[in-house]
Formats: C-alpha cells, sequence, structure tokens
C-alpha cells in the first residue's frame, strides 16, 4: 500500500497521493505565488506576510525548497504585471528591493533569479534614460569585460551570446563569353571580343560568431574569436529593430549594415535611440 507523497498516509493500493491533499497542494501554491505578487507591488507588512505564506506552505505540504520556487514565481508574475504597460517606476523599484530583502531572510539566501530579473533590469535602465540619466547599475562589471574603455567612460549593458552578423554584397558576371577565333585565310584569324556579361548583385548576411557586446555612454563594443570593433554611438544614422536583432548602419562613404542577433531587439532599439538622444 503506498503512501502519499503529501501527507506521508496511506493512500491505498496502487496510489501515492490524496486528492484532497494535491488539491490542497495546488491551491496553497496558487495563493502563496499570488501574495508575494501583491507584496511586491502594494507594498505591506512584510512580518504578517511571512506569517501568512509559512502557514499556508504547512497547509499546503510545502517545503522550504517548493516555497523558494513559489517565490521566484511570485516574482516573474509581478514583473510581468509591472512591465505590462510602462517601465517600472522608482516606487516600484524601492519595493521590489525590501522583497529581495524579506525573501532573503525567509529563505536563509535561496534567491534564484533569472529571465524576470533581467528583464526588470532593463525596464529600469529606459526608466532612467527616458528622465535623462546614464544608468551605471552594471558600471562596476567593466573590469570583467574583454576591452579598453576609456577612463570617464559608463557601462550600461553587457550580455553574452550574442551573434555579430555583415551584409556583404557580392557580384557575379551572367551571360558571359570568352570569344571565339574564326580562320579568316591562311595564317589569318579573327577573334571575337571576350566580354564578361552583365553584373549580378546578391546581399546576404555573414556571420562572425556569438560573443559579449557592451553598451556604454559613448562606444557600442563587441568582441568574439572572429571580430573584435566599438562603434562611436553618435556615428550611426539609423537602427532597424526585429523582435530577436537590433540592425544598424554607421556614417560613412560606403556603410555596411550591421547586425546583433540573438537579442531583446525592443529593448536595445529603446536603449540606444534614447541614449543618442541624450549624447
Amino acid at each position: 500500500m503506498g503512501a502519499c507523497k503529501y501527507c506521508g498516509q496511506k493512500a491505498g493500493f496502487f496510489s501515492n497521493v490524496h486528492k484532497e491533499c494535491e488539491q490542497k497542494n495546488e491551491n496553497g501554491r496558487s495563493q502563496i505565488i499570488q501574495k508575494i505578487s501583491d507584496f511586491i507591488i502594494d507594498g505591506g507588512d512584510s512580518g504578517f506576510v511571512e506569517n501568512n505564506i509559512n502557514g499556508l506552505a504547512g497547509e499546503a505540504f510545502i517545503d522550504r525548497d517548493g516555497l523558494s520556487e513559489l517565490f521566484g514565481q511570485g516574482f516573474d508574475t509581478a514583473i510581468a504585471r509591472l512591465t505590462m504597460d510602462s517601465v517600472i517606476s522608482e516606487d516600484a523599484e524601492n519595493k521590489i528591493n525590501e522583497f529581495f530583502k524579506f525573501w532573503n531572510k525567509s529563505l536563509g539566501g535561496r534567491i534564484l533569479l533569472g529571465e524576470s530579473y533581467s528583464k526588470m533590469l532593463k525596464s529600469v535602465i529606459l526608466r532612467e534614460l527616458l528622465h535623462g540619466a546614464i544608468p551605471t547599475k552594471l558600471d562596476s562589471l567593466k573590469q570583467d569585460l574583454p576591452f579598453n574603455f576609456l577612463k570617464d567612460e559608463k557601462l550600461i549593458w553587457t550580455e553574452k551570446n550574442i551573434a555579430y552578423c555583415e551584409q556583404k554584397t557580392r557580384t557575379y558576371y551572367q551571360g558571359g563569353s570568352s570569344g571565339i577565333s574564326m580562320k579568316i585565310a591562311k595564317g589569318l584569324y579573327y577573334r571575337t571580343s571576350a566580354f564578361r556579361g552583365y553584373p549580378v548583385q546578391t546581399t546576404a548576411l555573414v556571420s562572425y560568431g556569438a560573443g559579449t557586446i557592451a553598451i556604454t555612454d559613448k562606444y557600442i563594443y563587441f568582441s568574439s574569436q572572429a571580430k573584435t570593433f566599438r562603434v562611436k554611438t553618435d556615428k550611426i544614422i539609423a537602427f532597424h529593430p526585429y523582435s530577436d536583432a537590433i540592425g544598424f548602419e554607421k556614417d560613412g562613404a560606403s556603410p555596411k549594415p550591421l547586425l546583433f542577433k540573438n537579442l531583446d531587439g525592443a529593448f536595445y532599439y529603446n536603449l540606444l535611440t534614447n541614449l543618442t538622444n541624450i549624447n
């Protein structure tokens, strides 16, 4: 006879769960996620919220590891709500920071941050740019990057595993001829002219592999095994956003369209266009 994986009591033959215990667990999980999300957005008494959550966890058979997972899901839900229509406000950012302290206190440092944390950070960076300020939250990471930054540069954003491509134009000739020789008389030949035909041009994106990108208040940097360069942001004359890429064109006699892929195109477009407006 199997035992219920939630309460540990006998669950009957060929079963390892009581339906009632399973329902309690599902309801408790949903309530904890909602309470955490509400606490992040609305604030409140952290002691009261903690007692409430611990009570729900006990009734729903949720252990510390399960509670840590729910804190993360509650955080994900809150960030999705906060970034649905606008950037995260300064007040909301302060509440999030209070939540991190609460999370750390409640679970003894079991903080696992993923995509939602990056989403929150992007939103805060855009808010500061929209207010005319240069964000410096990531400036301390400069020493860990493979770039020779200028002394007074401020690091705004950096990311790894970004693919870099350049648009190349290739030309080939169609309908050409190498010419022919015709005998006119003994020892006398006439050769028709050789010609290359008409030119046909094709364009294609050439990849230079994945690498690290860094955006400062002055330059865009990129480094991969195949390519390392920097571009001054005020030399960019056009941006082309895509869902997972950002393209741009530099000022110059024969500018080549450049493209970064495997990234959040909307974020990079907003970051770079607002940065150029400040500069």
